[in-house]
């Protein structure tokens, strides 16, 4: 038996495992951390109608063939333009109708105040009893309010009217178009969807351990694969005051100048957020795939390191202490110094004082 040990530990030091390393690095706080973000409108609209009815027409723009079409996505749009109007004849008919009902009111009233007047006089010469006194003062109060009902009745069908005729309410451009012409729309109906590029938010999310790297009025560098060669400058605007109940994460909102309308909306961006001065210094930081379990401590870590001895290169696991992780690696606060060469491959398949091979 003593022998067979002999061998298999005779086996296990000609047995070289191939392995892949990194040298250790000092970590740059001045890297920060890399987020994703997305790119949406300062303001967006959406506009809808009113009133009911069917389309009669929409705004038309030239084609690049030099041909007129409907407005479509993508196209600028002019605060007051007319977008798209329904037929309004029946909302046309009801405007003649309150003011046919107002000028009825109108000459009502007209009379009973004339009768009022007439009765005035009449009742302080005393050739007029009380009740046909009070009469005349009924019908000239009702005729008073009815008028009053009649005006607001033309005002409601005057805006009606209006309700017709959908315009826009800022200078943007146009992100969908809705309906088509001959389609019957309803009240609450969205025709379109407008929006001022003019600024754009740029939209992240962090963890709570970030917050403290961002403040109200920081400006932030972001970009996007669309443009690599374009880095837009934006301000820090708002900072949620609570986690997402889901993600458990912060949203965090930059307002970037768009005057060129380069960034679109829901485009894909990018940035850093830089970490604070004191999370910087002389940590050394290793992939997070390289960190291991120690064999000291169950609860602690290691890394495997190599040892270069006269007849190999032999594995030694070194325990360490672990700091924050950055993207894809991780601090280590204590156990490494810059230029040790970590395992970063095949640390499944090694073990403490196992003779290794370092493959490219």
């Amino acid at each position: 038996m003593i022998a067979a040990c002999n061998r298999e530990q005779e086996v296990h030091k000609r047995l070289s495992i191939p392995v892949r390393i990194q040298a250790v690095q000092l970590h740059d706080g001045n890297k920060g951390v890399r987020y994703s973000a997305n790119v949406i409108p300062v303001t967006q609209v959406n506009l809808a109608f009113k009133a009911n009815g069917y389309i009669e027409s929409i705004y038309q723009t030239r084609s690049p063939e030099g041909q007129m079409r409907d407005i479509t996505q993508g196209e600028k749009v002019n605060r007051g333009m007319t977008l798209a109007h329904i037929k309004d004849n029946e909302y046309r008919d009801k405007v003649k109708e309150a003011r046919g009902n107002l000028g009825s009111a109108q000459a009502a009233w007209l009379k009973a105040q004339q009768d009022y007047k007439r009765a005035q006089i009449l009742y302080k010469e005393q050739s007029m009893t009380a009740p046909d006194y009070d009469s005349a003062l009924d019908e000239y109060t009702t005729a008073r309010e009815n008028v009053s009902v009649a005006r607001a009745q033309l005002d409601e069908a005057r805006q009606n009217l209006e309700y017709c005729s959908l315009k826009a309410p800022i200078d943007g451009v146009l992100l969908s178009r809705n309906i088509e012409v001959g389609a019957l729309v309803a009240p609450a109906t969205v025709a379109f969807v407008l929006a001022d590029m003019s600024s754009v938010k740029v939209i992240f999310a962090v963890p709570d351990v970030m917050l403290k790297n961002i403040a109200l009025g920081d400006t932030m560098n972001v970009l996007t694969r669309s443009i690599p060669d374009r880095v837009f400058s934006g301000e820090v605007t708002s900072i949620a005051p609570a986690a997402d109940k889901q993600t458990r994460v912060f949203e965090i909102e930059i307002t970037i100048a768009n005057p060129r309308h380069e960034l679109k909306d829901n485009m894909v961006a990018a940035l850093k957020v830089p970490e604070l001065p004191e999370q910087k210094g002389s940590l050394v930081e290793v992939p997070i795939d390289a960190v291991v379990r120690s064999k000291n401590d169950p609860a602690a870590y290691a890394v495997i390191i190599l040892d270069q001895q006269e007849d190999g290169i032999y594995a030694r696991l070194k325990d360490i202490q672990l700091g924050k992780v950055h993207g894809n690696k991780i601090a280590v606060l204590l156990g490494l110094t810059p230029g040790d060469r970590v395992i970063v491959s095949g640390v499944n398949t090694v073990w403490d004082g196992s003779r290794v091979n370092v493959i490219d």
